[in-house]
């Protein structure tokens, strides 16, 4: 199968490396496998070090027709059979490519404001051939928006790569992070991963750390991520005000997460919004108790007092007090450490989340091809001619019978 990825972000966060792991297992297994991105984004260098495809495509602006003939000419240039589309920007422009292969939305996050217009509901309708979701949260709001249907849509979850399962190793490079780190032996170590961005939560977790203090707990913190560096230094800010310096640690970005997650004895994950998080089945291959807000996807995985506790979003006190009991209660963490990692190993390893990423392009190809009302082809000749006089690509598109929609590549 010959696969094309777009992406419009410029970070490097779960998304993307969810979508890099997917390439990666797909080149690896037998596919033709490309990476369309702005050729200054981490994603787009992290796939050109790895030895993938790349094609520079930076999908920031307004539709332009110029970004939309980029998309074209990369579709034909690798005869692409499917299209998947990661973020908002690149989806809005594959719409205008549906006439050439198959197309994938994967959403990887759900709505802060669901949407139910007629057009929203229509470019869904004719745009996408299938669509991925990463949270079972995500699939019903968009059932429930009316954008598509329960047979055109995969819920395919988060996984853990097999790094993460690595004991021996990881407990080794571990030791030697927690002394570049200035971590105290004695104390029990709170961990979080994840970009720097408000939604993050990573005030509540310092905040939090203020009250452990005062409940007479020894504890590190530390804060791996990066990102928005303004973010970065109002949590710096909030840790010297509350006096915490000495107890609360930022990494910055790291690409070791696998051994800086077996530093933690603890996994914080303070998202106030988070539809499926990475790090949560990462944590669960480390061992390591996991405490979450019960928000977006997160219950879906994290069930109370069995693979992890869960705290009301927001409620910060409530999330110290689990976190004091975590660290206290040696035992039930334990149980709880084991109880994730068996859920982790029986139900979030790589391969048959790539088996059933590659089953959802299929039945996209079948129903690109047979079943869909609406499909774009190129316009006829005189309007082609009006697109040339306004600068347009000669194949725009228009909506006409799915039964000839196929171009010949």
């Amino acid at each position: 199968m010959r696969i094309l990825h777009t992406i419009q972000s410029l970070a490097s966060g779960g998304l993307e490396d969810r979508t890099l792991d997917t390439m990666a297992w797909q080149a690896s297994n037998g596919h033709d496998v490309v990476l369309a991105a702005a050729p200054n984004s981490r994603t787009f260098r992290r796939a050109q070090a790895a030895g993938l495809v790349v094609e520079p495509v930076a999908f920031r602006g307004g539709l332009r027709p110029r970004l939309i003939n980029q998309l074209r000419k990369a579709i034909r240039q690798y005869r692409i059979d499917v299209v998947d589309t990661h973020c908002n920007r690149d989806s809005s422009v594959a719409l205008f490519c549906t006439d050439l292969c198959a197309i994938v939305r994967t959403r990887h996050s759900k709505n802060r404001r669901p949407k139910r217009s007629f057009w929203r509901r229509m470019r869904w309708w004719a745009a996408y051939d299938h669509v991925i979701a990463t949270a079972a949260a995500i699939a019903d709001e968009l059932i429930d928006e009316g954008v598509t249907r329960p047979p055109h849509t995969s819920i395919i979850g988060e996984w853990a790569g097999e790094e993460f399962f690595a004991d021996a190793e990881n407990r080794e490079r571990a030791r030697r992070l927690r002394g570049a780190l200035g971590l105290r032996d004695e104390a029990v170590t709170i961990g979080t991963v994840g970009m720097m961005r408000r939604e993050k939560g990573f005030d509540h977790l310092i905040r939090a750390m203020a009250r452990l203090r005062g409940m007479g707990l020894a504890a590190n913190c530390v804060i791996g991520g990066g990102g928005d560096d303004g973010i970065t230094g109002e949590l710096k800010a909030l840790t010297r005000d509350l006096g915490l310096e000495d107890r609360v640690f930022f990494t910055g970005y790291r690409e070791d997460v696998a051994p800086l997650m077996h530093v933690f004895d603890i996994m914080v994950v303070p998202s106030l919004r988070e539809s499926q998080t990475r790090v949560v089945p990462q944590a669960f291959a480390c061992g390591r108790p996991v405490v979450a807000y019960a928000t977006g996807g997160l219950p879906e995985f994290i069930a109370d007092g069995v693979t992890g506790w869960r705290s009301p979003t927001g409620d910060i006190a409530h999330r110290a007090d689990r976190i004091f009991a975590a660290a206290t209660k040696r035992e039930q963490s334990s149980n709880v450490a084991t109880a994730a990692r068996n859920y982790a190993r029986d139900n979030m390893r790589l391969e048959p989340k790539m088996e059933h990423t590659i089953a959802a392009y299929e039945r996209a190809i079948v129903r690109a091809e047979t079943d869909r009302f609406v499909r774009p082809l190129s316009l006829s000749a005189s309007s082609s001619s009006l697109a040339s006089r306004l600068s347009l690509p000669t194949s725009w598109p228009t909506f006409l019978p799915s039964r000839v929609r196929k171009s010949t590549l």
